[in-house]
């Protein structure tokens, strides 16, 4: 799942993010919903600020 526009990732966080968000992208597609897919990138993407 793509990022939402105005949301940056730090350069030095980048490479960690993808990967997390690629497991977190492979659990929600087999056990969640589209909604609760989005809340876990925000919260990616929140947990690296």
């Amino acid at each position: 799942m793509a990022k939402s526009v105005g949301e940056e990732v730090p350069k030095q966080m980048q490479d960690k993010f993808e990967e997390i968000t690629r497991f977190t992208d492979d659990f929600c597609s087999q056990h969640l919903n589209v909604e609760y897919a989005e809340m876990s990138v925000r919260s990616d993407f929140n947990s690296q600020l």
